[in-house]
C-alpha cells in the first residue's frame, strides 16, 4: 500500500520534467538554420578585408565564400565588383584582372543580407620598351669634304614603367665607318663605334645620342649607314632604328645665282662710248667696264667647275661680288637726245613731288619745237637756266643749239621748292 502511494506521488512530477524537455531541451528538425554571416577565402587564408595586390594582365585570383553557420539552410551568395575597369569576378568567385586601379570584390548572402568584401590594388604591369625620335632616314646636306654639318640629335625615351638597363647605339652597313657617334655633352666615339649608355630610369626617362658624317669624307661621294638602338636587358626586345646618308659635295648654290645675277645686269647694261645712243631711262658702261665684268664671270664660272675646296668657291664669290659692286658704281644713265625741244607739265612735279621725275616726265617729251613749260592754271613762280639764258616767264620756249644742255627747273608751290636737271644731247 505504501509504495502505491510513493509512485502516485512522483508521477505528475515526472510528467512536468517530460513536457518541459519537449518544450526547450529536444530539437525541432521543422525550423530553418538561418544564415548569421560570411567570409572570404583564398584557398586556405581568410581574405576578408584585406588587399590583394596584382598586375593588370595578371593571373586570375579565386575566392570562395564560407557562410556561417555551416548547416545554414541557404547558403546561395552574389558576387559582384566595385570598379570592373579593375577587376571583374564571376558567379564562382573566380576574379579577373582588369587595369590598374584600386577596388574590391564584395560577397553578398541571400538569406539576410550579410556581406564581406575584400580589397584588390592592381598597378600597371612591368614593361620594357623604349623610343627614339629619329625614325625616319636622315639626309644631311650637301657638304664639303673635310668639313664637319650640324650633327643629328636624336632622343630615346623609356616608354615603358621599368629600367631600360643599359643600351647600345650601334652604326651598320659597309659606310658605318663614315659616320660617327656621341653622348650629348660628351665625348664622340671613334667613326663606326657604337656607344654604351647607362640604364634610362621608367616614367619617360630619356637620353640624347648625336649622329654625324665624319670629317674628311672625299668629294663626290655618297655614304649611309643604320643606327640602331638595342639593350642587354632580355625583357627589352624593342630595337628601334633608322637611317643616315650624305652626298659630300661642294655647296655651289651661292655662287650660281651671283652669276645669274652678274650675267643679267651685264646684258640690261649696253655698251657706249658717252650714252647718246642710249635711252635716257637706260643705264650703259664702257667697253671696259663690261669687259672687267665678263672676265669676273668666267672665272667665277671655272672655279665652280675646278674647285676642289668650299674656299675655293668662297673666294670666287667674294671676288665677283667686289666685280658686280665696281660695276654698278660706274654704270651711267643714257644722254637724253632730241631733234627740237622738250616739253614739260608743271603737273609732273606738283602731284607727284619730286619722285623720280625723270622717269615721270619720260612720257611728255615733245620732239618739235623748241622746250614748253606748261603750267594748267597752277600759281607758282620758276625760273630756267639753260645755257646762260634766264627766263621768269612761265610759257618760255627755248630753242637750244645742237650739242649737249642741262636745263635745271625750279618750282616754287607755296613755299616748298622741287627741281631737277635734264642732261640732253640736240641734234639736227
Amino acid at each position: 500500500m505504501k509504495e502505491k502511494w510513493a509512485a502516485g506521488r512522483f508521477l505528475p512530477v515526472l510528467m512536468c520534467v517530460l513536457v518541459a524537455l519537449v518544450l526547450t531541451g529536444c530539437p525541432n528538425r521543422n525550423r530553418p538554420v538561418r544564415v548569421d554571416g560570411v567570409e572570404i577565402y583564398r584557398g586556405a587564408d581568410r581574405v576578408t578585408g584585406t588587399t590583394i595586390d596584382a598586375q593588370a594582365g595578371g593571373a586570375n585570383v579565386q575566392l570562395r565564400a564560407v557562410v556561417h553557420p555551416a548547416d545554414a539552410d541557404d547558403n546561395h551568395v552574389t558576387w559582384s565588383s566595385g570598379n570592373v575597369n579593375v577587376v571583374t569576378v564571376t558567379n564562382n568567385g573566380l576574379v579577373s584582372i582588369a587595369g590598374a586601379g584600386s577596388t574590391y570584390v564584395r560577397v553578398v548572402t541571400r538569406d539576410g543580407d550579410r556581406e564581406a568584401r575584400v580589397n584588390f590594388a592592381v598597378t600597371h604591369a612591368d614593361t620594357w620598351n623604349i623610343g627614339i625620335s629619329q625614325l625616319t632616314p636622315h639626309v644631311f646636306p650637301l657638304i664639303e669634304g673635310y668639313t664637319q654639318v650640324t650633327p643629328l640629335q636624336v632622343t630615346i625615351t623609356n616608354t615603358g614603367n621599368q629600367p631600360t638597363g643599359q643600351l647600345t647605339v650601334a652604326l651598320s652597313t659597309t659606310s658605318a665607318s663614315d659616320f660617327v657617334l656621341a653622348p650629348v655633352g660628351g665625348t664622340a666615339m671613334a667613326a663606326g663605334a657604337s656607344l654604351t649608355i647607362g640604364s634610362i630610369e621608367a616614367a619617360n626617362g630619356t637620353a640624347q645620342f648625336t649622329v654625324a658624317p665624319r670629317i674628311g669624307l672625299p668629294l663626290n661621294s655618297s655614304v649611309a649607314a643604320t643606327v640602331t638602338v638595342s639593350a642587354a636587358a632580355a625583357e627589352l626586345t624593342a630595337t628601334p632604328s633608322f637611317n643616315v646618308s650624305v652626298n659630300v659635295s661642294l655647296d655651289t648654290g651661292p655662287l650660281d645665282g651671283l652669276i645669274d645675277e652678274a650675267e643679267a645686269l651685264l646684258e640690261d647694261t649696253p655698251e657706249s662710248e658717252d650714252g647718246t645712243d642710249v635711252a635716257e631711262d637706260s643705264y650703259w658702261a664702257t667697253q671696259a667696264d663690261r669687259a672687267a665684268l665678263e672676265q669676273a664671270i668666267y672665272d667665277a664660272q671655272t672655279a665652280l667647275t675646278d674647285a676642289t675646296t668650299q674656299a675655293e668657291l668662297v673666294t670666287a664669290y667674294d671676288n665677283l661680288s667686289t666685280a658686280l659692286e665696281t660695276f654698278n658704281g660706274v654704270r651711267q644713265q643714257g644722254v637724253l637726245t632730241l631733234t627740237g625741244g622738250i616739253s614739260i607739265s608743271i603737273r609732273d612735279f606738283y602731284d607727284r613731288g619730286q619722285r623720280d621725275l625723270v622717269n615721270d616726265i619720260s612720257g611728255a617729251i615733245s620732239r618739235s619745237g623748241g622746250i614748253v613749260f606748261e603750267y594748267d592754271g597752277l600759281e607758282f613762280y620758276m625760273w630756267l637756266w639753260g645755257d646762260g639764258e634766264y627766263s621768269t616767264d612761265p610759257r618760255l620756249e627755248l630753242d637750244l643749239p645742237v650739242g649737249s644742255h642741262s636745263v635745271t627747273l625750279v618750282v616754287d608751290i607755296d613755299g616748298d621748292f622741287y627741281s631737277m636737271s635734264i642732261t640732253f644731247r640736240v641734234v639736227e
